[in-house]
């Protein structure tokens, strides 16, 4: 998946990360294919089966100055809140990669009506 992710062209600045095991080993294999510096993975234990609100709260709280963060999380958190996007996807699959943009000036200003939906890939996916 990652490297699927790395054909998008996306670059990260950072990755927030749960403290669940699986969560933080998989943003780790994530930051090592992606170049991405271990030390710009922040783990937080909101992220650990989270409401979609606290997952809100964890973008809300980037620094201004990164262009492009992940967020590593678990379900139910995650896939309620997709469903809560224009994505409308009801179920995120283990590994499953939400891409959105946003277009603001401060991540303190995301909500579920500004992440414009860009695409949902999984591993199951064979659509190229």
């Amino acid at each position: 998946m990652s490297d699927r992710l790395d054909r998008l062209g996306v670059r990260f600045d950072k990755f927030f990360a749960s403290s669940g095991v699986r969560a933080l080993h998989t943003a780790l294999i994530f930051a090592r294919r992606l170049d991405l510096d271990s030390r710009n993975i922040e783990i937080n234990d909101k992220l650990y089966l989270p409401s979609r609100h606290e997952i809100v709260d964890v973008i809300r709280g980037a620094d201004n100055q990164l262009n492009c963060i992940a967020v590593f999380s678990h379900d139910p958190g995650i896939s309620d809140f997709a469903f809560h996007t224009e994505a409308r996807i009801e179920h995120i699959v283990t590994t499953g990669i939400l891409h959105f943009k946003l277009d603001t000036e401060s991540w303190k200003e995301v909500s579920f009506g500004n992440l414009q939906f860009q695409s949902y890939d999984f591993p199951k996916n064979t659509s190229d």
